[in-house]
């Protein structure tokens, strides 16, 4: 105890203490602390890649998770966690949504606190698909009146509310032959 006393008054790193102690740099601060020779062993967050993070949209511009896997190297599932992490301790926050082709937004994150912005409503393959009938409707009423006639023919023929056509009409027309 008297040598670490010694030691932790020269200044020297945990580390070079605890090689000439002959324990871990960790043992040895964490005794040292109990001697109240030094400070505790930082317990909190220090990840270098969120300090990376935050140098990088220090400059106040959101960005994806995609984009800051590009330049910081890290994977994108390792930066997700993060922000969610940081998320929850109220140390991020989502500003704005990028809005996709396809599936949902993605989320624009800033390492600092913030308000969220809400997540945009994505409407289901049911309703573009609603969407897309109501303007085939307006713009071409012949093709959407052809489209409702065969959709209701097929819904008769699988119910069998509708007998099969005469094989001539079906060899002239090609009613009621499967594909």
């Amino acid at each position: 105890m008297a040598k670490l006393t010694d030691l932790v008054g020269q200044g020297l790193k945990w580390w070079e203490i605890g090689f000439q102690l002959g324990r871990s740099g960790n043992a040895v601060q964490m005794k040292a602390a109990s001697m109240n020779l030094g400070p505790k062993p930082f317990k909190g967050k220090r990840s270098p890649v969120w300090r990376l993070i935050v140098k990088i949209c220090a400059d106040g511009r959101p960005r994806t998770v995609h984009e800051l896997a590009a330049v910081t190297g890290v994977s994108r599932v390792r930066i997700d966690c993060l922000m969610r992490e940081h998320h929850a301790a109220g140390e991020a926050h989502r500003p704005a949504w990028l809005k996709s082709r396809r599936g949902q937004p993605k989320p624009l994150w800033l390492p600092v606190a913030g308000k969220d912005a809400a997540k945009p409503y994505v409407p289901t393959a049911s309703e573009r698909q609603c969407a897309r009938m109501r303007r085939m409707k307006e713009e071409d009423p012949l093709r959407y009146k052809a489209i409702v006639d065969r959709c209701t023919l097929r819904r008769k023929l699988k119910r069998g509310a509708v007998s099969q056509q005469h094989p001539v009409v079906q060899a002239l027309f090609g009613m009621g032959m499967s594909a």
